[in-house]
């Protein structure tokens, strides 16, 4: 009898320990976002690799605990390396909100005689304990490689109504609009500075 009491908690034991927990994964873009609209006689501005802060370079999501301690997720991880998620997103809501300019990305343009290119650099990109979500970095546009007036630092944060990594996921997607605006804003600002 003690022999099978046992194997039935070997067994039991070994169940529970051999049990894998299931991936998740999300998009910041499953949507094409993407107004078809006259592209001729616009500037075109390239879109160039976007730098992201070292730890948010891999496939899990990522969470603040305190001030100091960063953690990501196991389990809930990105669909596309997020460089490529957020330079396609930012692409389509550019497009969909600077109505003089048209936005390409680096890898899909070849013609290398626009002359104006938007480089983006990511320092928060994450949920935080205090249930918020954090954007910040800082973007500048070059024109025939200088700088154009257009260089500034941007930080977002937003209140989580909801637990889960997809209320988190939907709540960075809609500060990439608030990324897209200011990008906007200040190339307005300063192309009537040259008019």
């Amino acid at each position: 009898m003690r022999l099978l009491t046992t194997i039935i908690f070997s067994l039991a034991l070994f169940a529970c320990s051999s049990t894998t927990k299931e991936n998740h994964y999300y998009s910041l873009n499953l949507t094409h976002e993407f107004d078809d609209k006259n592209t001729q006689d616009k500037k075109i501005i390239i879109i160039k690799r976007i730098q992201l802060a070292p730890f948010l370079n891999g496939q899990g999501l990522v969470m603040q605990l305190g001030k100091h301690q960063i953690v990501t997720a196991s389990h809930h991880l990105w669909a596309e390396p997020l460089e490529q998620a957020l330079g396609k997103l930012l692409q389509q809501r550019l497009n969909n909100s600077c109505m003089d300019y048209t936005f390409e990305t680096a890898t899909h343009y070849l013609k290398h005689d626009s002359g104006m290119s938007l480089q983006l650099e990511i320092d928060k990109f994450h949920a935080t304990d205090e249930s918020t979500i954090e954007v910040a970095g800082r973007f500048w546009v070059l024109e025939d490689s200088r700088i154009s007036g257009v260089s500034q630092r941007f930080s977002l944060s937003k209140d989580l109504k909801q637990d889960g990594y997809l209320h988190m996921v939907e709540k960075l997607n809609q500060a990439v609009t608030g990324i897209s605006n200011a990008i906007c804003s200040g190339i307005e600002e300063n192309s009537t500075k040259k008019d």
